[in-house]
Formats: C-alpha cells, sequence, structure tokens
C-alpha cells in the first residue's frame, strides 16, 4: 500500500479529526508488514462467494492464486469506524500469533480497494460444537456419542489454554464459536472479542498504547449473556483469564444438559437470570444421568466467586484429560472383560461337549464286551479321546479367562472382569469340593469373596434355602445340622422350624429334618444345602414341589428303615469301577435295617421243609463254591432227622456260625428266593435293591464316602483291618456303620447282591432330566449273567467299604463274603 492510498484510507477511518489514539493506530498500520496493498490483494485472491456475516464483519471464500488454495477471507461489512478497525486488527494480530492444531491460522492481512480491512485464514469445513451438541441430544443415546464430543471439547480446552500460556484472552467462549474440522479436529474460531490479559483497562479510545487489546466500548458488556462469566456484567470489571475458564464450563454445560446454561427467550431475560444465582446443576436438567466428575468439573470451572472457579484453562484440560483417560481405561478394561466372559462361556460349552462325549463313550461301552475285538472299542476311544481334547480346551479357555479379567482389572475396576474372577473360582471351588480337597477349597472361596460382584451373595453368607412340603399337610419339621466330631457327621442340637409347606434360609451344609405328623410314621429326611442355592425337591416331570410322603402309622415295621424320594449326589469316579458323580432323583423306598441273618435264612429254609419242599430247601443252602473235583456247590448246612436244618457248629474252616451273622454263601436266586417268600410272609412286597437305591441308603443324599462321613477309620466297620483276626460280625455290632436313614453294616461285613446286571460304565438307567427310571423287574438272564454287588466285606481292606464301589458276580457265585438285604417300592 503506497502512501497515497493509505492516506486516503486513514481520510475515510479516521475523519477530520482523528484523535490521538487514532493517530497512533494509524501509525502503527503505517508501519505493519501485514499491510498487503489493495492492488496486491486483488492480485493474489479470487473472490468466490460469500460464506456468511456477523454483527459487524463477513466471510468470503477466496482462492489464493499464488499458493493454488482454498482460504477464507474476513472482512468489516462497512466502513470501519475506528475502534472496530483496531478490535478487527488485533484478532487478526493475536490469533496469528496462537500456533495451535485448534487454532485457525491467519496467513494475510490487507486492505480491500474499499479501504476496509480483511485477513486470510485456512477454511474450516465442519459442523459447529452447537450443531453436534443438538445432534447429540436427538440421538436418544447421549451415553454413547458423549465421550467424542468431549475428546473434542477437550481440543478446544487444551487451545484456550495455550492462548492464555501466549497472554491472549478469548472472551466470547460458546458452542457456536468451537467446530469439528473435516479432519475430525476440534477448532476454536472468532477471536473477535480477544484481547491481551495485560492489557489496560480503558477500552473506550482514550489512554493506553496497546490498540490492539482495547476492544470495548465505553458502558458496553462484552460477551454472550448465556455463557458469560456473572463478572463481566460489571463493566468496570477487568477480564481475566477466569471469564474464559467460566465459558469453558458453560459449553461443558450446554454439552452435558443439551441447553446453555441460561436460556430466556431474551437477552435482558438471560442478563436477569445470570445475575440472580448460578444455573441449576447439569444432573438435575440433563435426560440422561451425568458423570459426577464431569459435573464436578463443570460446577468448579462455573463458579460464581471467581476466587472458587478452577483456577485456569490448563487445569480444566487437565481434569478432563483425566476424566477421558480413565474412560479409555475403563472401555479397554471392559472390553478385556467382555473377552474374559466370551473366553468363560466357551470353557462352560466345551465342558458340556466333553460331558456329552463322556456319556456316549459309556453307552456305547455298555454294549462292547471285554473281550470285544479292537475294531468295536475304537469308537468308544475315539469318544473318550475327543472328550478329553474337549476338556483340555475347556481348562485352556477357563485359564484365558482368568488372565483377561485380571488384564481387565489393570486397566480398571470393572465389575464384570471381576464377576469372570469369581465364576472361574466358584468353578474351581465345586470341583475342588466334588473331589474332597478342603486346601483348595479355601484358597477357590477367598477368590469368590474378592471377586464377586453379588451373584454369589448368598454363597458367600454360606447359607441356602429349603422349601418343603408333605403329605399330609401341616406336617412339623426339625432340624439338626450333620457336623464333624471325632471324623463322623453327626446330628447336632435340633431346632423347629415349623409345619409344611415350608420356606426358610439355613446354613448352608448337610442337615437332617425330621418329620413327623398324628397317626404317621416318622420319617427322616437329610437335605444337602448348597450354598447360595435352595433345596426344592420336584421330581423330574413335576410343575411343583413333590411332597415327602409320611407312611401311615403302623405300615412301617420295626426293623424297617424309609428312604424318601428325592435328589441325592451319586456316583464317585475314583471308587473301583465308580460311576460319574451326578445328581440323581431316586423315587421311595423302603430297606431293611439290617442285612439277613442266619437265623431269619434259616427259618426260611426250614419252612420250605415244612411246607413239603425238602429238595427246594435244599437248592436254596448256604453252600460253598464247587471246587475242581465238585461238580456242585457243597452245602454249609445239613438236616437233622426231622428233616429240618440247624446252624452248623463248625463250618470248613472250624467257625461257629453265629445266628446273628449276616447270611453268606447264597446266590443271586437264592436271595430272591427268600425276598420272595418273605413278601408273601409279610404282605410286603420285598424284593433286592437296586445299586441306586442301595447307594442312597447307604450316603444319603450329599456324596459322602462312607454311611458316615468321609473318613476311613477301621473301627468303625467290619474289615480286616477292625479287629487282630479278621471275621464276620454280627449285624448288631459296629454301631458307628449305620447311614443317616438309619441303614446299618453298609460299609462291612458282607456285599449285598443288587438287582442290576454288571454294566460298570454306564450304570442304571436315567433319564435326561435325572430321574432314575427304576425298572418293573429283575431283568432276564442266566447263570453267567453277572450282577452288580454293593458294600464292604469283612475280609477285605477299607477301601472296600467306599460307597461308590461297584463289583460284580455271576448269580450263581457263593461267597462267605456276599450275602444281601431287603428292599420294597414306596413309603406307605
Amino acid at each position: 500500500m503506497n502512501r497515497e492510498m493509505l492516506l486516503r484510507t486513514l481520510e475515510s477511518v479516521l475523519g477530520d479529526t482523528p484523535s490521538a489514539a487514532q493517530l497512533s493506530e494509524a501509525a502503527r498500520l503505517l508501519q505493519s508488514p501485514l499491510a498487503l496493498s489493495a492492488a496486491a490483494s486483488d492480485e493474489r485472491y479470487e473472490d468466490r462467494g460469500p460464506l456468511g456475516a456477523g454483527g459487524m464483519g463477513e466471510l468470503r471464500l477466496v482462492w489464493d492464486r499464488r499458493l493454488g488454495r482454498t482460504l477464507v477471507r474476513k472482512t468489516l461489512k462497512t466502513s470501519p469506524h475506528p475502534v472496530a478497525m483496531a478490535r478487527f486488527r488485533a484478532e487478526a494480530e493475536l490469533t496469528a500469533r496462537l500456533e495451535h492444531p485448534a487454532i485457525v491460522p491467519v496467513h494475510d492481512f490487507g486492505f480491500l480497494p474499499d479501504g476496509r480491512p480483511f485477513f486470510v485464514m485456512q477454511r474450516i469445513q465442519g459442523p459447529t460444537f452447537a450443531e453436534e451438541i443438538a445432534r447429540l441430544h436427538a440421538s436418544g443415546d447421549v451415553g454413547a456419542g458423549l465421550p467424542r464430543l468431549l475428546r473434542l471439547f477437550h481440543q478446544a480446552c487444551d487451545a484456550v489454554a495455550f492462548a492464555h500460556g501466549r497472554g491472549v484472552l478469548h472472551r466470547d467462549l460458546k458452542p457456536s464459536n468451537l467446530m469439528v474440522g473435516a479432519d475430525g479436529q476440534a477448532r476454536v474460531v472468532d477471536w473477535g472479542l480477544a484481547r491481551l490479559a495485560n492489557a489496560a483497562q480503558d477500552e473506550a479510545g482514550a489512554g493506553g498504547s496497546d490498540g490492539g487489546a482495547r476492544l470495548t466500548r465505553a458502558g458496553r458488556v462484552v460477551g454472550t449473556p448465556a455463557y458469560m462469566a456473572p463478572e463481566q456484567l460489571d463493566v468496570a470489571f477487568r477480564p481475566s483469564p477466569g471469564v474464559d475458564v467460566y465459558g469453558l464450563g458453560a459449553v461443558l454445560y450446554t454439552i452435558l444438559c443439551g441447553q446453555a446454561p441460561y436460556d430466556a427467550a431474551t437477552v435482558a431475560g438471560t442478563l436477569a437470570a445470570l445475575r440472580s444465582g448460578p444455573p441449576p446443576a447439569p444432573s438435575t436438567r440433563a435426560r440422561c444421568a451425568v458423570p459426577a466428575a464431569l459435573e464436578a468439573i463443570c460446577l468448579g470451572a462455573m463458579a460464581r466467586d471467581p476466587v472458587q472457579r478452577t483456577s485456569d484453562a490448563r487445569s480444566v484440560a487437565d481434569a478432563l484429560a483425566s476424566w477421558l483417560a480413565e474412560l479409555e481405561r475403563s472401555a479397554q478394561a471392559r472390553a478385556l472383560a467382555d473377552e474374559a466372559q466370551a473366553a468363560k462361556d466357551r470353557a462352560e460349552r466345551l465342558r458340556a461337549q466333553a460331558r456329552s462325549r463322556r456319556a456316549s463313550a459309556r453307552e456305547q461301552s455298555a454294549t462292547v464286551p471285554t473281550w470285544a475285538p479292537l475294531d468295536q472299542k475304537r469308537p468308544v476311544w475315539r469318544l473318550e479321546d475327543e472328550a478329553a481334547e474337549l476338556e483340555v480346551e475347556a481348562d485352556d479357555a477357563e485359564t484365558r479367562a482368568g488372565q483377561l479379567a485380571r488384564a481387565a482389572l489393570l486397566r480398571g475396576d470393572v465389575d464384570e472382569a471381576h464377576q469372570v474372577l469369581a465364576d472361574v473360582a466358584h468353578t474351581r471351588f465345586s470341583e475342588a469340593q466334588s473331589r474332597g480337597d478342603p486346601r483348595e477349597m479355601r484358597r477357590w472361596e477367598e477368590e469368590v469373596k474378592e471377586h464377586d460382584r453379588g451373584r454369589y451373595s448368598a454363597w458367600r453368607r454360606d447359607t441356602g434355602g429349603l422349601r418343603l412340603d408333605a403329605v399330609p399337610s401341616g406336617v412339623g419339621v426339625r432340624a439338626r445340622r450333620l457336623e464333624p466330631l471325632d471324623r463322623r457327621l453327626v446330628a447336632g442340637e435340633a431346632r423347629a422350624l415349623g409345619q409344611t409347606p415350608l420356606e426358610v434360609e439355613l446354613p448352608a451344609g448337610s442337615w437332617v429334618l425330621e418329620l413327623s405328623a398324628p397317626g404317621r410314621h416318622p420319617v427322616r429326611y437329610p437335605v444337602q444345602l448348597e450354598r447360595g442355592g435352595v433345596w426344592a425337591p420336584i421330581r423330574p416331570g413335576d410343575a411343583t414341589l413333590t411332597p415327602v410322603v409320611l407312611p401311615l402309622e403302623g405300615a412301617v415295621a420295626e426293623g424297617d428303615c424309609v428312604v424318601p424320594g428325592g435328589w441325592a449326589w451319586l456316583g464317585a469316579p475314583t471308587d473301583r469301577f465308580g460311576l460319574p458323580r451326578r445328581r440323581i432323583w431316586v423315587d421311595a423306598f423302603r430297606m431293611r435295617r439290617f442285612p439277613v441273618t442266619n437265623a431269619e435264612y434259616l427259618c426260611f429254609i426250614n419252612d420250605l421243609v415244612a411246607r413239603g419242599q425238602p429238595a427246594r430247601a435244599a437248592a436254596h443252602l448256604p453252600a460253598q463254591a464247587p471246587t475242581e473235583r465238585e461238580a456242585a456247590p457243597v452245602p454249609l448246612w445239613h438236616p437233622g432227622p426231622d428233616g429240618r436244618y440247624a446252624l452248623p457248629e463248625a463250618d470248613p474252616q472250624g467257625d461257629r456260625w453265629d445266628p446273628d451273622w449276616p447270611v453268606t454263601s447264597v446266590c443271586w436266586h437264592d436271595a430272591r428266593a427268600f425276598a420272595a417268600w418273605e413278601a408273601a410272609r409279610t404282605g410286603v412286597p420285598w424284593r433286592l435293591p437296586w445299586e441306586f437305591e442301595w447307594e442312597k441308603a447307604a450316603r444319603g443324599v450329599d456324596g459322602r464316602a462312607y454311611p458316615w462321613g468321609d473318613h476311613d477309620e477301621p473301627t468303625w466297620f467290619c474289615n480286616r483291618a477292625a479287629r487282630p483276626t479278621p471275621m464276620l460280625a454280627r449285624v448288631q455290632d459296629f454301631p458307628a456303620d449305620e447311614s443317616v436313614y438309619g441303614v446299618r453294616g453298609l460299609a462291612g461285613n458282607v456285599r449285598d447282591w443288587c438287582l442290576d446286571e454288571r454294566s460298570y460304565h454306564v450304570g442304571p438307567p436315567v433319564s435326561e432330566a435325572g430321574l432314575f427310571l427304576r425298572p418293573a423287574e429283575a431283568p432276564p438272564g442266566d447263570e453267567e449273567t453277572w450282577q452288580l454287588t454293593r458294600g464292604g466285606i469283612w475280609s477285605g481292606g477299607q477301601n472296600y467299604g467306599r460307597a461308590g464301589n461297584r463289583l460284580s458276580a455271576p448269580r450263581g457265585f457263593r461267597a462267605s463274603v456276599i450275602g444281601f438285604r431287603l428292599a420294597c417300592d414306596g413309603p406307605a
């Protein structure tokens, strides 16, 4: 710009009588290196149309011929007033000195041919924060989009903090002065009210030496009322960084609420509201939850007292950055927790598949004889191998779930990650419990307690629920907890629970309930209350609680024990030929307290003789198994002169047969013949027990190893270690060998014939829902058919007494370690 053109410009700008300050500004304009001549401006920038206009300025799109780029030119709309001229020039210069990614760079300054000043800046294409906020709150899912907008807002806070560090105040921060560029980055725009923080208060055009800092007219309030700090209402107030801090807080308020802090219909109304007091807290106006930390940042920045306000924009930016960093860590933690949950779910699916493969293997194995060729066994092996591989995969997936959950917790205290660890620990606890490993149980119990976030609250309380009904109604119920005493489970003090139907909560563990009602036989009903579970006996196929039926008074003889129907843990994979452990419903039955004795069997034999059936009596005599020199079993009892039998004074081993010994050396057919005779004699349909009935009678419902618990004390049952000389015992001996139902001699003395054929790998028939499908009668077979026997033996080791053992023998086999006991259907 030459001197003559500049003078003409000054004359049009300043008028005939310029003030000293205006002349000083003119002098500065003369010396400015940014003052591009009008001619040069026309040559360099091609006008490509308007973009928008504000109160004093207008924006136009221009083409930079020199550098081949599209820019934006900002120009005063009318012939410039000296103060407007100074403000405009200050905006250009102050913006130009702020080199920050979130502040639009100024590339040039000059004058148009009509004397109006302009500056050229980068073109920003994108929405304003006002548009973004409106879109966010109209989406219906503010929580999903809020983090993105807050990250953009943090960039704006950082830009304002940078400007403050250069001594520049914006003074008009509001959503419409914040933009989102095409590059997805925030921009702080419209620095038209900017000024230096240390500029003199007098901006009226008189006094002071920095024309770029004197931006307000005397007596005027500067800023946008809805976003300005309360102190800006005082025209004598000297602007400070606090006004921008307040503006940032007001913008954050709008982001959180979707509306400005003050939103009266008129400027006067907004100013009045600003004077009257602070706006409502964001959490009271927002339509969605406002994070407490964000509200604290917002309210701290908007404190009405500048002394109480957040100290500077950098503090606002840092607080927001910390919140965003925590949000990012939480997001990473939640993502890892989701992966952990998926891994845990996969482990559960794999274990279910493994169980299915093993079940199929057992079913197929039952149809394959032990002597079958390998071609018939390979399909079973393949299923077993697949199950083993699936179990390894499941273990790996569960380990991975734990690793991912712990990695998540390194990034944030995410409940979902804690719950995965609690789930894994609970699974491991259950596995340790099934193995009877108390050390591992304690370890995993502590893990559950540390990480559970509510799913196992009842489990952690170590309580379980009990729901029970009975026939008749109104049955009285007393409960005794089974607690270890000298390594046996012993019933404790009785506590009255009330009458059926019953619903109570009790400490977890094994209990025996005593059910009684007038005119009914009392029943002992054991339950196992799982931690956090509910014992609710519902037979598979029933829709409601299956009642416990109390037999009529007199229907149960003195020596009979009632075993109510219900669930029981059966199977012991580590016992000899043990079945997989599973929960099975066994319908009600009765069992004789003791095995059949010599005295009882002798009555049977002599009754046959008395009925004129001596040959049949001889066929059922206890006998010694034939040797190679003998074609038939050798009877151990012999008739007297009258044809009747008596117990021998001495057997081939020199032992005197005690009447109260359990009868031995009888085959499966002999046992069934006695059961039929006893049924006819008493009118009760006695039979041999099915093996699941026998096992439930021995173990109760909690899966214990022995009738009294899990400890194998040899003096508690008849085995070879119980006495110096192994020998049969009377059925009344060894009172510790008694089950929770009162059945005696199940761990030692003699094994009992069962109705089941041998099926080592599959076991008795059970429905998918877990119901033991009790057959109507024993399976057909011949002398070579092998039948299951259950129980310990007087000549065997202590492990023989474990209730999960399953041995077998041919139907015609006789031995001094095998006897039998009686059972019948139903409690009534």
